[in-house]
């Protein structure tokens, strides 16, 4: 009974890295990248979590 209980506690979480350029966005200093950040969002959240990652550049969203 108690490794049943246990087992609720310890079960895996799988978290996916999503990088926001896979989803359109451009570090070019001109683009809009609201939209792909929110696909990036999207995803993340679909696959039960995990990291939305930004590159080192800057990624300008609508302000």
């Amino acid at each position: 009974m108690l490794f049943l209980a246990l087992s609720g506690i310890f079960s895996v979480i799988r978290a996916a890295d999503v990088i926001v350029t896979d989803f359109g966005a451009k570090a070019d200093g001109h683009t809009m990248n609201t939209a792909a950040i929110q696909k990036a969002i999207d995803d993340c959240h679909g696959k039960g979590g995990g990291r939305v990652i930004f590159p080192k550049e800057i990624i300008l969203p609508a302000l």
